[in-house]
């Protein structure tokens, strides 16, 4: 397991398993009769699924997790390469790191040489590269055992892949063919006509060249298999995204319009589109990166519209994020930079701000950093970083504001001592999800203050409270627990303002932290008592995934009016 996961380039995100047939699932994780049969569909995903006790796998398998990752044979080929001696296979994609599946032998052979000790090739040629779906059922007995009972079992999307995708979505409206591009990570592509939306499978993170070369492929692929040519481009209101440039270069080159699409209206609009409500709607938008008109990133939004404009209500409080892109990669740089704003430049001591890895190994959440698997030891390398970023901080050097809520899990999951620094996306989120698996009042503190714009949700209460938590040495499930509490109280009393300001009563929940178990399905119940109509992704997943049909849907109305 360490070998494979030395040569993947992959320390600690978990593995997918495949199981033999439903009965060894069973013996792996606990399923019900909605995930037997997600899992037993003819789409086959992946199941996110919590372990049984005993279920004999190595920790390796999914390091942190308290699930694990299963799918059923769905080729001929599974079902011969398992067997009860092997009933259970660790299974992973056929491509380095971050770079998109091989489809031939040939290509293995080239790119997976140093990887694969060996390649078992086959005569059914690949025609397009597809990543398997995953799915999650929202745990709805983490919140209470009354909602266990009326909470609908309906699967979340977490990637939409193969069995799903490319597939047929409703769009309403008329006008022209469209072309949405997605945005930079999670890339998707949607074309639109004739009141039909084809969203093409997962494609990755542009930021990789092969990955980019796949997105163009993409596009030509599916317009001449779906007989749909773009008579209108619609991209990411991000300058710099690389499906924004390509947009605004093969739109120029085809003389054709371009119609940029604020990345968190994309999101509302994906989800209003889906369940085709005309709006309005208020959009409980958290994620964690996407380009404001105002020139911050935004991430932790309440706005106000439907498919054709929206405004923003409310937002997270901004903070500072030093470094920028390397502060998403080291979470103790956004949880050194929220202490700071949070406590006027009085800083606390706190283990994690005297911390770097010893040897000696130790559990995740308490005293230690997940990501390095070791406890935290006194470092004069670390004390003179963090005066980089005191000083970068204190003169504000590459310090972009950010209102996201994905930075604030960061920042709460580095001040517990959860995660320093990233081997995966989100994975600081995940392991303090993992920590709480449910929610614990009392909450934290916060405040609602208002602007001139509508309401700020202001967190640095919150923050000061949680580093006096820890500084009195509760534990840090509990604190995770009260956590995802507090972010539940505080989203829903900032959507109750909005529908006193709106008049409106339909709440569109979206973004990639809505992928949390915990908080999907607190805020739904939350919302659902409080009387609204809560809208949310059920043939989409709720991240980046689904820009491109956001974008479509914007596209729609804008080049329809």
């Amino acid at each position: 397991m360490q070998t494979l996961r030395h040569r993947k380039g992959r320390q600690r995100k978990p593995l997918a398993l495949m199981a033999r047939d439903l009965a060894t699932a069973r013996r792996l994780v606990y399923l019900d009769k909605e995930a037997e049969q997600v899992l037993g569909s003819p789409a086959r995903p992946i199941l996110l699924a919590a372990q049984q006790p005993d279920h004999g796998l190595a920790s390796a398998v999914a390091p942190g997790h308290s699930r694990f990752g299963v799918m059923l044979p769905y080729t001929p080929l599974h079902h011969l390469l398992l067997t009860a001696e092997l009933p259970v296979l660790v299974m992973t994609s056929a491509n380095p790191g971050g770079e998109p599946l091989c489809v031939d032998d040939r290509e293995a052979e080239r790119r997976l040489a140093g990887l694969a000790d060996a390649i078992l090739g086959h005569d059914r040629p690949i025609v397009r590269s597809n990543d398997d779906s995953v799915l999650f059922f929202a745990d709805s007995r983490a919140v209470s055992a009354a909602a266990a009972a009326e909470a609908p079992a309906a699967p979340v999307f977490i990637r939409r892949g193969r069995g799903f995708a490319p597939g047929v979505l409703p769009l309403a409206g008329e006008g022209p063919a469209l072309l949405g591009v997605g945005g930079e990570l999670k890339n998707t592509v949607c074309l639109a006509a004739d009141g039909r939306a084809v969203l093409s499978q997962h494609l990755g993170d542009l930021q990789n060249t092969a990955t980019y070369e796949l997105f163009q492929r993409t596009i030509a692929d599916l317009s001449a298999l779906f007989a749909i040519s773009p008579q209108a481009v619609a991209c990411d209101l991000h300058p710099d995204y690389l499906s924004s440039r390509w947009a605004r270069q093969w739109a120029a080159e085809h003389d054709l319009p371009l119609l940029p699409v604020q990345h968190h209206h994309a999101h509302l609009a994906a989800c209003l589109a889906e369940h085709q409500h005309a709006g309005p709607a208020i959009g409980l938008i958290l994620d964690g990166t996407g380009y404001g008109p105002d020139g911050t990133i935004w991430g932790g939004e309440i706005l106000l519209g439907d498919t054709a404009a929206c405004t923003r209500f409310g937002h997270l409080e901004t903070m500072p994020l030093p470094g920028g892109d390397a502060a998403v990669a080291e979470p103790w740089r956004t949880g050194l930079a929220y202490l700071r704003q949070a406590c006027a430049g009085e800083i606390p001591e706190l283990p994690f701000l005297a911390a770097v890895q010893s040897p000696a190994p130790a559990a995740p959440g308490a005293g230690v950093d997940a990501t390095e698997g070791g406890a935290f030891a006194p470092s004069g390398d670390y004390r003179y970083r963090q005066q980089m970023v005191l000083t970068m901080l204190a003169k504000n050097l590459n310090c972009p504001l950010t209102s996201s809520c994905g930075r604030l899990f960061d920042a709460v999951a580095a001040i517990c001592g959860v995660c320093r620094r990233l081997d995966y996306e989100a994975q600081a989120a995940i392991e303090l999800m993992e920590l709480a698996d449910g929610l614990a009042p009392p909450s934290f503190s916060y405040e609602i203050d208002s602007s001139p714009a509508g309401i700020v949700l202001a967190i640095s209460p919150l923050v000061r409270d949680i580093a006096e938590a820890v500084a009195a040495g509760e534990a840090v499930a509990t604190i995770s627990r009260r956590f995802h509490y507090t972010l539940v109280e505080l989203f829903s009393a900032g959507v109750e303002r909005a529908a006193a300001a709106s008049g409106c009563q339909t709440v569109a929940l979206a973004g990639g932290v809505l992928q949390n178990r915990i908080l999907w399905q607190g805020l739904r119940q939350r919302l659902q008592a409080a009387g609204f109509t809560v809208l949310v992704p059920q043939k989409l997943p709720p991240n980046d995934g689904a820009i491109a049909y956001g974008q479509v849907a914007v596209a729609r109305r804008l080049a329809g009016a």
